[in-house]
């Protein structure tokens, strides 16, 4: 399993809030970060919950990054 950082999973959880369905993201970021390991996914969706919830979202780069993630992978 590759190590993947917390940041980057929880912006591509947030992108996925923002356009798609919550039934969808999960989906998404898998297609994203398809080796995961369980306990990375928990901590990022925890961060991207957080931040969704706040009102505190990402900033622009952050989004763009996510965005370009997930239209790599197709939805």
């Amino acid at each position: 399993m590759q190590h993947h950082s917390i940041a980057d999973v929880s912006c591509v959880i947030l992108q996925c809030l923002d356009t798609y369905q919550v039934a969808n993201v999960e989906p998404l970021v898998l297609k994203c970060f398809p080796d995961i390991d369980r306990h990375t996914l928990w901590q990022a969706y925890n961060v991207a919950l957080v931040a969704y919830t706040s009102g505190t979202g990402l900033k622009q780069q952050q989004k763009e990054a996510a965005a370009a993630a997930i239209s790599e992978f197709g939805t």
